[in-house]
């Protein structure tokens, strides 16, 4: 596949998406604005908030005034990327349903906020015992 490919399809899956902020396909905001992070934050509205979270605690990090939406491309640096995780972390309260529990309901349900629509609830359940098991998490 080609550079050109590529676009086409995250232009055609993404482009015209009001719910994410992207323009119409010809915008080329589909592509501009593609999952990075290693949380895969996608739209423009999202890159936007996320520089709004990230100005928001500019104390951390004084010299860093950065714009996501218009440098998208700064969510490839390992620690954008990891802030932008975080940003989705804080933005949908997972802190607050971690902190109820290892059961399978409650990992299920941090699943259900980062990919409703997956088929790997048991493998994530699966992989979190794992990880709690080794002591990862204490």
């Amino acid at each position: 596949m080609s550079q050109a490919d590529f676009e086409a399809i995250a232009n055609g899956a993404y482009g015209g998406r009001s719910d994410l902020g992207n323009g119409d396909y010809a915008s080329g905001d589909g592509w501009r604005y593609r999952g990075r992070g290693l949380k895969q934050l996608t739209g423009r509205a999202n890159y936007r908030y996320f520089t709004d979270w990230h100005k928001g605690l500019q104390k951390e990090w004084p010299d860093e005034i950065l714009d996501f939406e218009a440098n998208p491309d700064l969510l490839v640096q390992p620690k954008y990327a990891a802030r932008s995780a975080a940003f989705f972390w804080r933005n949908n309260n997972l802190e607050v349903m971690a902190d109820k529990g290892a059961l399978r309901d409650h990992v299920d349900a941090i699943t259900r906020v980062v990919n409703k629509h997956t088929d790997s609830y048991s493998s994530r359940f699966d992989n979190f015992n794992s990880i709690l098991n080794r002591g990862d998490l204490t």
